[in-house]
């Protein structure tokens, strides 16, 4: 359900907390949701269009530059916006690669949940890659090594925003969900493995 911001809720009763009511965060929080209490933490409000004050702001000298620009701040996240098109992640990402890092996680650890993800956002199996292409044809016939993403699109295209979800979630029972809240720091232990708190701003 959505719940107001309020000094004197029992903030600590939640199993889990999650930052932020886009896609990735009610999918989790529907997962969660089984084992226990679930708080989801959004900085937006309900308008599907609602933008976020400040996200691209910068301080300069010298000659003026506006902001950068602007996004999505509110319930559903970028699925308000989203085109329906997608792709997996490659594997190469997850290593270390010449000047890139790789992730904390492992693909292993990404792949495990791809086939629930893309079920849950209304895709269907990806293709497997070709073995040849056909863009090298036309004037493209003298290029070499070329490849060719294959897209999969949502059908329906997910869209959290609306008021059908909405009011799926206000009547969900062990999610709770506070909007308009920034959470501007997050306080681990001394070991750095537990969170011990969240400042938030409202």
């Amino acid at each position: 359900m959505f719940v107001a911001f309020d000094a004197q809720h029992d903030w600590a009763n939640y199993d889990f907390v999650i930052i932020g009511a886009g896609v990735a965060g009610l999918f989790l929080a529907e997962k969660f949701a089984a084992a226990g209490r679930v708080l989801v933490i959004e900085a937006g409000g309900k308008d599907p269009g609602g933008l976020g004050e400040g996200y691209y702001d910068i301080d300069s000298t010298g000659r003026p530059y506006g902001a950068l620009g602007k996004r999505l701040s509110s319930f559903g996240g970028t699925s308000n916006h989203w085109g329906g098109h997608s792709h997996p992640l490659s594997p190469a990402i997850f290593g270390n690669r010449p000047g890139y890092p790789g992730w904390p996680i492992t693909y292993a650890d990404y792949a495990l949940h791809l086939s629930e993800a893309q079920s849950w956002v209304h895709l269907g199996e990806f293709e497997k890659a070709p073995g040849s292409t056909a863009i090298e044809r036309d004037l493209l016939n003298r290029a070499e090594n070329l490849t060719a993403l294959h897209f999969q699109f949502s059908n329906p295209i997910l869209r959290l925003g609306d008021a059908a979800t909405q009011q799926r979630y206000a009547a969900r029972p062990g999610i709770d969900i506070v909007l308009d809240s920034r959470v501007t720091d997050i306080r681990l232990d001394d070991g750095g493995a537990t969170v011990k708190s969240l400042d938030l701003f409202h």
